[in-house]
Order: structure tokens, then sequence, then C-alpha cells
């Protein structure tokens, strides 16, 4: 494997950069209706780019920090975005953010059955349902605004959603980009601009598409607003803006909004806000209490098991860097994409989110079962409408990739959810490429093309099925010819599993003013 890796980064990775691979070092932190597509490639001006607000790198934010708030007003926003997270708002009423975004599902959806089979969600409106599967929201709001990465010019980072058209940005860098809320919330409320900003930017922007989607929550943004003004919790939002939610159809600040509009942007504040606090974004999983009462904080640490700090090491372990277990050298290369600076992280990153904030295509097969299949998902290409960037999805974060309500729960991974599990994903990474070594050593060979493989019938068959997208896979490159054992893929699975945080937000009880 190293000679073939060494062979690709002298030649082969010149067409097809490791760059694409390894987009972002370091990650700034930010402050559906269903996407537009870009309906060509198009290159961010250079006035585009100076319109994106420079942000301190992720090292430099302590994100267990209260930050620079005074107060209540805080404390309520964030509050008011919880009980609107949990609130059924939608037409019928049926569906809130927590449905797509179960805590206690990982932030994903908490249905076994549409886990293993459509995948997608069913709308409020039990005819629709999206196409592809809801990411987890956990730790989401750490991401970057979407910006070109400093590595190579034609690749991107940031954003929310699996193609990152949540841009967060004031003027977006492709015509396909969500909405943004900018200034037009502290309209009539600058005092608090200060306070709320740093709840501006992807998540904000992403927060004010499931509404309006007639295949998610189908209720238009007036009637948001109204439903909050009627709430019990209505009182939250007059602490939190310093006047009470005005549903009006008049025009409001000096933006160009309805007052509506402004503020059902700042009901998206308020779920930022949530989904930005310690709440959500515990830090609390095995690994990170292990790693703080550690005696030396190093690895192997005392608290993980000695399968899970086997794990870690593989984890860690890069073509360029193999740790050697029982006289072989051996790596898994997860950390070239999942880890805050790749290349440089050893797993004692106290705040470490397993993302590198940008978009690969790993060979994930069509998954038949998916709403709305034959038709596949672009992925980055949906959004910048560039062709080279076709079946790159986000980064997403590993923390509570294992995490569900109990044993017999099933969950879907991938942006299409064609794998069910993480044995079967980790053995994915491990032996994809059919005529490596590895898939050798196994047995594996390619599914027959004419049938449309699920990956309980490609298991059975010990076959992988051709990729969604073959353009510029990470296979065989990174991934797809490790030469781990079953053994190593078992440690690898068991350190995942200590990603899982030990708390986990419930539906808040009714409001008492």
């Amino acid at each position: 494997m190293s000679n073939h890796i060494t062979t690709i980064l002298a030649g082969a990775l010149l067409a097809i950069p490791l760059a694409n691979y390894l987009q972002c070092s370091r990650r700034p932190a930010s402050p559906a209706s269903p996407a537009k597509q870009a309906s060509a490639p198009q290159t961010p001006s250079a006035a585009q780019m100076a319109s994106v607000p420079q942000t301190p790198s992720v090292a430099a934010i302590d994100f267990t920090a209260p930050g620079p708030v005074s107060a209540q007003s805080t404390e309520k926003l964030e509050e008011l975005g919880k009980r609107v997270f949990f609130d059924n708002i939608s037409v019928p009423k049926r569906m809130s953010c927590a449905t797509c975004h179960n805590p206690a599902a990982g932030w994903t959806f908490k249905n076994s059955g549409v886990n293993l089979h459509q995948v997608a969600v069913p709308g409020a409106d039990p005819h629709e349902a999206g196409s592809i599967k809801p990411p987890s929201n956990a730790y989401a709001s750490k991401t970057g605004r979407f910006r070109t990465c400093d590595v190579a010019p034609l690749n991107f980072c940031g954003g929310n959603f699996w193609n990152g058209r949540a841009e967060g940005n004031p003027t977006p860098l492709f015509p396909g980009a969500t909405d943004n809320v900018g200034a037009e919330v502290f309209d009539n409320a600058q005092a608090l601009k200060p306070v709320y900003e740093r709840f501006l930017g992807p998540t904000a922007d992403q927060a004010l598409n499931p509404f309006p989607n007639t295949a998610e929550q189908n209720i238009e943004e007036r009637q948001v607003c109204r439903h909050v003004e009627s709430s019990k919790y209505a009182k939250l939002f007059t602490i939190a803006w310093g006047e009470p939610i005005n549903c009006k159809d008049e025009p409001y600040g000096g933006q160009g909004f309805k007052a509506f509009e402004v503020n059902f942007r700042r009901l998206a504040v308020a779920l930022s806000a949530w989904q930005d606090s310690k709440e959500v974004n515990s830090f609390s999983a095995k690994r990170d209490i292990a790693l703080a009462t550690d005696k030396d904080g190093k690895f192997p640490l005392d608290g993980l098991t000695a399968q899970e700090n086997r794990g870690h090491d593989l984890f860690y372990a890069t073509f360029n860097n193999p740790v050697t277990i029982g006289g072989v050298p051996k790596f898994a290369n997860c950390t070239l994409c999942h880890s805050d600076n790749p290349l440089t992280d050893d797993g004692t990153e106290k705040l470490q989110l397993y993302s590198d904030d940008s978009y690969h295509n790993i060979g994930v097969p069509a998954n038949p079962e998916i709403v709305g299949f034959p038709v596949l998902n672009l992925g980055l290409e949906g959004h910048t409408g560039d062709t080279r960037h076709r079946g790159a999805q986000k980064t997403p974060t590993l923390r509570n990739v294992d995490k569900r309500p109990g044993k017999g729960f099933k969950k879907a991974y991938t942006h299409n959810g064609w794998f069910k599990s993480l044995e079967s994903l980790v053995h994915f990474y491990n032996t994809a490429f059919i005529d490596g070594e590895t898939a050798k050593a196994f047995g594996l060979t390619r599914c027959a093309p004419t049938a449309n493989w699920t990956a309980k019938a490609a298991l059975a068959a010990n076959c992988w099925p051709v990729p969604e997208h073959v353009e510029n896979s990470a296979i065989p490159f990174l991934v797809g010819d490790l030469k781990l054992t079953a053994e190593d893929e078992a440690a690898i699975v068991a350190y995942l599993k200590t990603f899982t945080d030990t708390q986990t937000p419930t539906q808040p009880k009714p409001y008492k003013p």
C-alpha cells in the first residue's frame, strides 16, 4: 500500500490532487426550501470573497465558554430556540425540527424502519418526503462559512447541508445558496447586534429552510411567526429581542423586509443560538471523559479499553505516518477527512469535531431504496454547478455517530443512508477497491451491474456495487485497500463508539412565565 500511495502522490494525484481530500487545515468558526441548482460552474469574484467575514480558527475558540454575553437575553434566546426546535410547527401539526434531528438518535431520524429502507424522512404531509438522509445537526454550529479552501482554489469548505448551500455568506458565492440571515434582524434592536451576531452564519441560514419546504414542515413563514406569537412561550421572544414578535404584513426596518419576515428570521437566529449551546454541543462522550481524567492526557487513555485504544491508533495512522501493531505497519487514513486539522491532530484535542469541514466523494454505492432513485444526488456540484465536484458530500462530524435510543435501533450512514452499520461502513473503507489486495483477502468481488443492490444484499453476496459517482472518487487513492484485518476494523468501530455524548437534551416541559 505504501508503494502504491507513493506512486499516486508522485503522479496520478497531480490530476486528482491530494488537496481534493485534505482541503482545510483550519476551520473558521461561524459567528429548506429545496435548493436551487447553479446552471453553470462559476468562480467567486474577488469582491465576493472580500465580503466573507474573516473569523478566528477553531483552535482559537473555546466552544465551552459562555461567550461575550451579559445576559438573560441570550439565555432566553437559546430557550426560545429550543422550544421552537421541539415544537410541531408544521402543516399538519406533526413535525418539528427534532423529528429529523432527534437527540437520542444522534441528532438524526428516530425511526428504524425508515432508516433501513427509504432513508429520506416523510414530511409533515405524509405524501411528501425528502430525497436525502438528514445529517446530524449537533456540532453543526461549529462549521465555517462556505469558502474557498486555503489549499486549492477549486475546492471548498464550510457551509451546512450535505452540499454546503447554507453558505452563511452575506453575498453568496454561488446562485444555489439559500437565503442569508443578516443585519435585518437587528433593525430596532441594534444593542443586541454585538451579543447575537455570532449566531449568524450557516446554522441560521439552514434554519430558514425546513419550515416552508413542502417535503418537510410545509408551513409558510408568516404561519410560523403566528404559531410562535400565539404560543405560551411567546414571552421568551419578547425578552430575547426586546419587543414582542410582530407577524404583520407591513414594512419593518430599513432593509426592505416585512415584519413577519424579519421575525421569522429572528426565530432562525434563536434556533442557531440553541444549536450553538453547551446543551447541544456537550463534548461529553466517553472519549472526552477519558481524556479529561487521564493522568498524562495522552493515548493510550486509562479510561478506554485496549480495543478502543487500538482503534484510536489506527484511526490516527495515515499512509505517511503508520502505527506498528504486531510488527506490521498499519494505517486507516481516517483523519485525512475526519479531523479538524488533518496530518496534525493526534486525538488529544479537547474540542475535536472529527471533520475537516470539507467535501469528499468516498465512492458510496447508489441506494435503490432512497426516495427519488434513480435520480442521483450530485453533492457539491448541486451547489457550485461544477462537474468536478460531482458526488462530493460534506464530511459529517463523527460525534454521536453511534448514538441511538436502544440496542435494537437501526441507523443509516452516509448521505444516502446506504450503509446500515458502522461495521459495514468501516469494512467498505478498508476493502472498497475490488482489485486491491485487501478485497481479495476478504474474498470480495464486484456486484453484478444488472441489479439494484442494497447493503444487506451486497454484504450477503460478499460484493461491492460500483460507486454512485465514480468521478473523482477517493477509491483507491485514500481508501479501499487499507490492508486492515477484521480485528483492526472492529477496533476502529469500538473507538468510534466512544464519541457518543452522555448528555441527551429532551423536550422541554410546557412553558410557565
